[in-house]
């Protein structure tokens, strides 16, 4: 539990570092791709260390989320293709990442070294195919079909494809531990949210910032050091819903217990609590002799 618990929080940790360390390496007032690759071979040693990070943070999560999956359907009958998805979506994105990082590493190199090619082009009669010619000539367009070359328009694809398993993996995680008590609602859907991000490429591929909230997150309530304590469900192993604030305190004051997973009170609720008995005597009156 501990090994899994330090597994998502580092892995958190370790995600926001290359996070901020990539957005310094390629901090540029334009995103055009050859300003952008004359800025990353400036910074190459620190690309290397953000696809270092991101890969051991991928592995850690890994970890951290079969961990959690286990403990899930240890309580419930939970879906078995999760760490499926975990196992292969994980390390096909963390090695697609890795793969990425260094073609853009190369391609910023080739861009740097080697000059612009400006051939022939008088040959050319078409006016559209001469146009064409002329725009790959131009530093922009010469960029682009750089990283092209360096990783193509299929592992492209590829990445995008590893991802929509990586994130359904995330999301379903997400959502079984949410069912089965072992997190709480805000936790269970900010993991599902964190999965719709990285599963749909239109949303940028990843989830940021809230992505490293989660898995620390996570590390935390694995480990037994959320604050304010974790759902009863760890230590009752069977489903019950993590209560809200609201119902612990309420819990506290002795005025009720938290509900099963499906929302069920517990097997005693129907007995009357001390204070609803005392209101109910009240409401008769004193008995008659």
């Amino acid at each position: 539990m501990k090994i899994a618990g330090g597994a998502g929080s580092v892995a958190g940790v370790l995600l926001l570092i290359s996070f901020f360390l990539k957005a310094s390496a390629l901090k540029s007032s334009s995103s055009d791709a050859d300003k952008v690759l004359r800025v990353a071979h400036k910074h190459a040693s620190d690309l290397y260390v953000v696809a270092v990070l991101e890969g051991v943070s991928i592995i850690l999560t890994i970890i951290a989320l079969t961990y959690l999956w286990r403990a899930a359907r240890h309580r419930a009958d939970v879906a078995r293709v999760i760490p499926v998805l975990l196992l292969v979506g994980g390390l096909a994105v963390g090695i697609l990442n890795f793969i990425s990082e260094l073609a853009v590493i190369s391609a910023a190199s080739d861009f740097v070294k080697n000059p612009i090619p400006h051939p022939d082009l008088s040959a050319i009669t078409d006016p559209h195919k001469y146009r064409a010619a002329v725009e790959d000539l131009a530093p922009k367009k010469h960029a682009e079909n750089v990283v092209r070359d360096h990783f193509p328009t299929g592992a492209q694809l590829a990445l995008y494809l590893v991802n929509l398993l990586w994130g359904a993996g995330l999301a379903l995680t997400s959502l079984a531990a949410m069912r089965t008590g072992l997190l709480s609602r805000f936790l269970g859907v900010l993991g599902m949210i964190v999965g719709v991000l990285y599963a749909v490429p239109l949303l940028g591929g990843g989830g940021g910032l809230l992505q490293f909230i989660w898995y620390v997150a996570i590390g935390l309530v694995i480990s037994g050091v959320w604050p304010g304590g974790r759902g009863p469900a760890w230590d009752e192993g069977r489903p019950v819903r993590w209560p809200s604030a609201a119902e612990k305190r309420l819990a506290m004051e002795g005025g009720g217990r938290p509900a099963t997973a499906n929302g069920a009170p517990p097997e005693d609720a129907d007995e009357p609590s001390p204070r609803a008995q005392r209101r109910k005597r009240k409401k008769r009156g004193p008995s008659r002799r």
